[in-house]
């Protein structure tokens, strides 16, 4: 066995009730590393271009990097790279749970489903063996409902479930694993719901992971962990989690259409009160070696339910703390166990708001009232969920919008290939984050653009410093030094440093991202595998992987068009007696043709042509000989 790995790929074909295994390959372990690199490797494989995202010969590609199962501090990611239902594009989700450790103590790093069974099933993975176990009694029932009865009936695992929502393929789906990292907004339980799959189980194996060299890794995490110990913003998440202040508890008022914020309705002390309760209601939760913590279990009267964060783009809206707290719990926790992603959900509502405004659809349409509290909301979260009604169009997400409704939804869609995006930056400002809800494959996704944008106030040097942490090589350093943050060039680099932590199975959390560098990382890859792969090496694999998710996307016929802002961005956002206008990080008002600038200097960046394409050239630089064949060998 391969020191960090478990060497082992899965493959498991619900149709026929068969699995098999086949050896990780030494050329994608150089190549691609792990984790996200070799599932974009298998999904060009395995996934065929311009095929239904729902049908039953698209896999499910699940993945595990070498870094998990090991004691590297925050090494927790498991990666699910698919088809996305919602919109067609490929590109890969993570969430940070035991599965990658369950998965390579039974001896595997990546799982490859495809298939439909004919009947609901479950895959149970264990060394026992491979089984479908019959799933009927498990279907119908909710997410929190399904996890624990497979833990009752097979702790110590992981299990990987879907609830009512990706039963009935509602494309905005969601699925919580072990019932605390969110997996897969953009319909992966739609996906597992096409194949009669209501849930993976992996019972925790006796396989350790190898290590090339013990006693230097050992000492490597020792330090990293002191580090992370003495930071004294460790205790400050976990006490408060992510929201540790009243002040980033409330956040930015939310939109309550696209053209409009909400208004506050709590004053500054009904604010303190109301996050008073959420600390008393909290209880921190860790991802396996995490020593920060920034999860939780929520407990409220009635419920208890486990969330990554409690979300704030939907709010109870009642001026009384308790009562507005309680409704906020209920309204995620609603989303949460029937499998519907509460952040798309919200910029439905917001969107919906702004139709019936705009006298596209009226209340009689929607068959709830919008502004009508959380049973309204639940209500059409059910809806969604069962596909009732206007549920049934909202089930399908900003596509089912458009296709309904037509121009009027999209002139007013605040996103990118059909996803909702999670920060507007007429209220943040144009960071590498919300830059980056344009470039990344799967649409409107933000984690990979992590850098110093991601806070107000920060000098040049905070970005040059963090360039060279993320292994940039020395002339783009000195570029940003030289002439200043520019978004798009910026952003190529925070996506790479994301691939990597993604092919290592690193949790890229401020949090944790902020202890490692390129130089650190070697060494821990050095000390774990015995591989001579230097940081430039590392970080090149990383390059390799998301330059392979762009052609994979280009095959299914996404272009340049597709990285184009919403329409809305140039829009003035209103509300609180001001307008808020699309602005750089330090302030300047940007315009389109600003905006097509950094998307240029971005591609550029990447040795991609003006259309979006990475080069021959480029390809063929990454070593990636036969992709670059299927791109351009018609036109040589």
């Amino acid at each position: 066995m391969r020191p960090g790995y478990a060497d082992r790929l899965l493959f498991v074909d619900l149709g026929t009730e068969k699995s098999w295994e086949e050896s990780l390959s030494q050329e994608d372990v150089e190549k691609f590393i792990g984790g996200y690199g070799v599932n974009a490797s298998l999904a060009w494989r395995f996934i065929d271009p311009l095929s239904d995202p729902l049908s039953p010969e698209n896999p499910l590609i699940l993945g595990a990097g070498p870094f998990t199962g090991t004691i590297i501090p925050g090494a927790s990611k498991l990666l699910a790279t698919l088809k996305f239902p919602l919109n067609g594009t490929l590109g890969s989700a993570a969430a940070g749970c035991r599965f990658p450790l369950m998965l390579k103590s039974c001896g595997y790093d990546h799982i490859i489903v495809s298939g439909k069974a004919p009947q609901p099933v479950y895959l149970l993975i264990s060394d026992a063996g491979i089984r479908l176990e019959d799933a009927k009694e498990l279907w119908g029932m909710d997410i929190y409902q399904t996890t624990d009865h497979l833990f009752r009936k097979y702790e110590p695992c992981s299990v990987l479930p879907i609830g009512p929502a990706g039963e009935n393929l509602v494309r905005i789906s969601i699925t919580l694993v072990d019932k605390g990292g969110t997996l897969g907004t953009g319909g992966l339980p739609a996906l597992m719901g096409s194949k009669n799959l209501k849930a993976i189980v992996v019972k925790q194996g006796n396989r350790a992971v190898e290590v090339a060299r013990r006693r230097d890794l050992m000492k490597l995490v020792q330090g990293l962990e002191k580090r992370m110990m003495k930071w004294p913003g460790r205790e400050i998440v976990l006490n408060g989690g992510i929201r540790s202040s009243y002040e980033q508890w409330w956040g930015d008022p939310p939109a309550r259409t696209p053209m409009e914020v909400g208004q506050d309705y709590m004053n500054d002390d009904e604010k303190k009160a109301e996050f008073q309760l959420f600390l008393r209601s909290r209880r921190f939760l860790a991802c396996p070696s995490c020593p920060i913590g920034d999860k939780e279990c929520i407990e409220t009267r009635d419920i208890k339910t486990y969330v990554c964060h409690l979300k704030q783009e939907i709010r109870g809206g009642v001026s009384v703390p308790e009562e507005d707290f309680y409704l906020k719990v209920k309204i995620q926790h609603e989303a949460d166990r029937l499998g519907i992603c509460l952040h798309t959900f919200s910029g439905l509502v917001s969107h919906l708001s702004g139709l019936q405004e705009d006298g596209v659809l009226t209340k009689r349409d929607l068959g709830v009232e919008l502004e009508g509290g959380a049973s309204s909301l639940v209500r059409l979260l059910e809806m969604i969920a069962q596909r009732e009604g206007i549920g049934d169009i909202l089930a399908d997400g900003l596509p089912g919008l458009i296709g309904e409704f037509g121009d009027s939804a999209k002139k007013i869609a605040l996103h990118n290939k059909g996803r909702y995006m999670l920060w507007d930056p007429r209220m943040r400002t144009l960071g590498t984050m919300e830059f980056g809800e344009l470039t990344n494959p799967r649409g409107a996704h933000l984690q990979a653009g992590g850098s110093p944008s991601y806070a107000p106030g920060k000098a040049l040097q905070d970005f040059v410093r963090h360039a060279d942490r993320m292994g940039a090589p020395p002339e783009a350093v000195k570029r940003v030094e030289r002439e200043g943050f520019n978004p798009g060039r910026y952003t190529k680099y925070s996506e790479d440093w994301f691939s990597l932590f993604s092919s290592l199975g690193l949790c890229n959390r401020a949090f944790l991202n902020r202890f490692y560098s390129i130089g650190l990382i070697e060494r821990l890859f050095s000390s774990l595998t015995g591989l001579p792969m230097e940081g430039h090496d590392l970080i090149r694999a990383a390059e390799r992987g998301w330059n392979l998710m762009r052609v994979l996307n280009l095959r299914e016929g996404f272009t340049r068009k597709d990285d184009e802002p919403p329409d809305i961005w140039f829009v003035p956002l209103r509300g609180e007696g001001r307008q808020w206008e699309l602005r750089d990080y330090f302030g300047e008002k940007i315009t389109k043709a600003d905006l097509d600038r950094f998307i240029l200097d971005y591609y550029d960046e990447r040795g991609w042509d003006e259309g979006g394409r990475p080069t021959l050239e480029k390809l063929l630089d990454l070593g990636l000989e036969e992709v670059a064949g299927t791109l351009y060998g018609k036109e040589e």
